[in-house]
């Protein structure tokens, strides 16, 4: 090869130091991406390392949390006898804490003693009646009782932990092996982790435990206003001690209702006859624990439906109609007429609960029970002038609708005279004149006592005092003088078939001590079978006569 050819030309000329900046550059461009990648698979890996150590302690922890919750939901009661009660008690996981007492059907006391997510809860499932009555007629065995009955809870209480925690183990153990399909070594763990969470539950129970919580008691239903009283006291002794004394009373009160409901003679044709009970309501005020008492009636002694017979609220307000959507969880029918203290709000917050009827000069049938009801003609939730005239003229409105609901039942009996009415409801006694002979029972309440009337005409006359003990309406100053307006209630007891079929067989009617739980009441009346000379509704008793009277308290 000549020099010209090995020359280079000049556009081919190559600039000094080209071929050490390509050279650098390509060496940059790798390094940067052998960097990326090396970054990437390092996250990759601590990645995969993190995955293979946390999914298995995920599954751990959901195989024990799991385990526990099932074997704890499984575990058998503890049932123990606390005088004539016998009660089962129970522990387990909950997010609300504490020890909770149910005592059916005054209600529930709870205690808020430590922080750490497990519930103990005692409740009655049956009670001796026979022994019941014995109790209350020895001061020494019901004194005895309020010594010993705190004990006997205690005691069950610790034999139901370690039943709950065995059973726990157990579910633990059980699912461990479906989990790791027989690994030993991981069931044991599961079982190991279990042992663990059983004593930091145990430590939480005992670093937050707080004795002076006995002196706070909670309570619910019935029992909201109890005369539990826990005195303050300076040592665990004195304070424990004050939670016997409240224990005792509260159970020395349910006794009494159990012992007096067990005293109530058999209804009279109800072997014969198919009995629906009717729980008769009137005056509740707003109060909560007419509002608890009604619940717990429904609930504890089967009753098929509720007639409300009006002043369910104070003011008729839209705050109060608000409130009321309770009626809705009774799960039975509930039929109402309106109050002078309810308004049409109030009614049309009732009717939208699928369950409640609202009666205003009309006719229902709940249950195979014809039901006629009015509402009260006039709004007047003030109370001083709610106490009206106290005449009975023609022209007042009370007995104009009267007159009118007489007329509505003539007319339905008229069409239907093989289902005539058989109860009329009414708010005030004012309305009952005219329906005196129409139909066998009238149901009415307004003046906060209760009082039942046989007429001569027939009719039995049942009205109710104040289920809420007047609510936010009570007379205070008879509270200061320790004379509360009583919560009453009546359960009738109507035959809904055979010989009897439309008549009252039996009512009890319930009375709790006024603001708090300090009597409880059932007494019960049977009425026997009219005679052929007897008038339609006659033979109703012996109520106490008098008629619709005057007023106890402000109405």
């Amino acid at each position: 090869m000549d020099d010209a050819d090995a020359a280079p030309t000049p556009g081919s000329a190559t600039p000094k130091g080209s071929s050490t900046a390509s050279s650098t550059e390509s060496s940059t461009e790798t390094s940067t991406g052998t960097s990326t990648e090396t970054r990437s698979a390092r996250w990759a890996g601590r990645a995969r390392r993190l995955g293979r150590f946390a999914l298995p302690a995920l599954v751990w922890l959901a195989v024990i949390v799991a385990g526990t919750a099932i074997g704890a939901a499984l575990a058998p009661p503890v049932t123990t006898q606390v005088g004539p009660f016998t009660t089962q008690v129970r522990i387990q996981p909950s997010l609300t804490p504490g020890v909770h007492l149910e005592l059916p059907p005054a209600g529930q006391v709870s205690f808020n003693t430590y922080l750490a997510p497990v519930e103990v809860r005692a409740g009655i499932t049956t009670v001796n009646i026979a022994e019941a009555r014995t109790l209350l007629s020895s001061p020494n065995a019901l004194a005895a009782l309020q010594r010993e009955a705190p004990d006997e809870l205690r005691s069950a209480a610790i034999r139901a932990a370690l039943i709950s925690s065995g059973c726990a183990l157990l579910g633990v153990v059980g699912l461990g092996l479906l989990v790791y399909r027989r690994s030993w070594r991981k069931v044991a763990a599961a079982g190991t982790g279990l042992l663990a969470l059983q004593a930091a539950l145990g430590l939480g129970v005992a670093t937050t435990f707080n004795p002076d919580s006995f002196a706070q008691p909670k309570f619910s239903g019935l029992l909201s206003q109890a005369p539990y009283v826990a005195t303050q006291a300076d040592d665990l002794i004195d304070r424990l001690e004050s939670y016997r004394s409240g224990l005792g009373s509260i159970l020395q009160a349910v006794t009494t209702l159990y012992g007096m409901s067990g005293r109530l003679p058999v209804l009279e044709g109800s072997a014969t006859a198919d009995v629906v009970t009717v729980l008769h309501v009137s005056d509740l005020h707003m109060s909560p624990l007419g509002t608890d008492l009604t619940q717990r009636l429904v609930r504890d002694f089967k009753a098929d439906m509720v007639i409300d017979t009006g002043d369910i609220t104070t003011w008729g307000t839209d705050a109060e109609a608000s409130s009321l959507s309770w009626v809705g969880g009774l799960g039975v029918p509930y039929v109402f007429v309106r109050g002078n203290h309810d308004s049409r709000v109030t009614e049309q917050a009732l009717a939208r609960n699928k369950n409640v009827t609202v009666l205003d000069d009309a006719v229902t049938v709940v249950d195979g029970v014809v039901i006629a009801g009015i509402g009260d003609p006039n709004f007047t939730p003030d109370q001083a002038a709610s106490q009206g005239s106290g005449t009975l003229d023609e022209g007042d409105p009370q007995v104009v609708a009267g007159s009118r609901l007489a007329q509505t039942i003539e007319r339905w009996n008229t069409t239907r005279p093989g289902k005539p009415v058989t109860i009329a409801a009414v708010h005030e006694p004012y309305s009952v004149p005219p329906l005196l002979g129409k139909v066998p029972l009238v149901l009415t309440g307004h003046f906060h006592s209760r009082e039942v009337k046989a007429d001569p005409s027939g009719t039995l006359v049942m009205r109710e005092g104040s289920t809420g003990g007047a609510g936010i309406s009570a007379d205070f100053k008879a509270i200061e003088e320790g004379k509360p307006t009583p919560l009453n209630a009546t359960l009738l007891y109507i035959a809904r078939t055979g010989e009897r079929a439309g008549q009252v067989l039996a009512y009890d009617e319930v009375t709790m001590g006024g603001f708090g739980f300090a009597s409880a009441q059932v007494q019960r009346t049977v009425l026997r079978e009219p005679s052929a000379s007897d008038p339609v509704g006659a033979g109703a008793g012996t109520p106490s006569p008098s008629g619709p009277g005057a007023p106890s308290g402000s109405p």
